[in-house]
């Protein structure tokens, strides 16, 4: 068994490829920080038979990582820590194998690679659990963004940081932090890497709107 495993937070990259060598004795597993990193590497003569990746990826996310990816017979499962059915939805429809919540047991992650490994789709009890709910909620999605914020929001997504795009804007990094703040007010969350996955998600991300200046 040939595992990649893409994760920025070392202690969780070396956590999994713990928990997955004791499962699997012989496998060969590679360790990488960023969708970079992997794309970087020489697959010619080694091809992972999975691929373990983020969601929330410094630089390129995991979402854009997926059309990046040509690797025949290689399956791939999504892990996050932020639940979101719309997300779920469309990563899933993009020939993903499995998408799987950072609380998982070692057992159901060892169930995500098996069904993805015969062919199917797994998605773990919890995410379950929440995408039934989301199902029966009527409530509407609604961020009501300014122009600003909107701009803002896309050179996030773009991984841009706060200092960075202050810069390209021509505004002080106070103002930029404070439409930062008043964004995560508007989705709920708690997390910039939580707010982007989001606008990912509900399709507010425009990758080709902003440029750098």
């Amino acid at each position: 068994m040939k595992i990649c495993i893409i994760d920025d937070h070392l202690l969780m990259a070396e956590s999994l490829k713990s928990l997955l060598t004791t499962s699997y004795t012989d496998a060969e597993i590679r360790i990488y920080a960023s969708a970079e990193d992997f794309l970087e590497d020489d697959f010619s003569n080694w091809t992972p038979n999975v691929v373990l990746s983020d969601i929330l990826l410094p630089g390129m996310s995991g979402i854009q990582l997926l059309s990046r990816i040509s690797l025949p017979g290689t399956k791939i499962i999504m892990l996050t820590s932020v639940i979101d059915i719309t997300l779920v939805k469309d990563t899933m429809t993009k020939g993903v194998s499995g998408f799987v919540t950072k609380d998982v047991t070692s057992q159901e992650l060892i169930d995500a690679i098996q069904t993805a490994m015969s062919g199917g789709q797994y998605i773990n009890r919890s995410l379950k659990d929440k995408i039934v709910e989301e199902l029966f909620s009527e409530k509407p999605t609604t961020f009501n963004l300014s122009k600003r914020e909107n701009e803002v929001l896309q050179l996030i997504c773009s991984g841009n940081t706060p200092k960075e795009i202050a810069a390209m804007m021509n505004l002080s990094t106070y103002t930029i932090q404070q439409y930062i703040k008043n964004m995560m007010r508007k989705f709920k969350v708690n997390r910039t890497t939580e707010m982007v996955v989001l606008a990912i998600a509900e399709g507010l991300y425009k990758p080709t709107q902003y440029k750098e200046r």
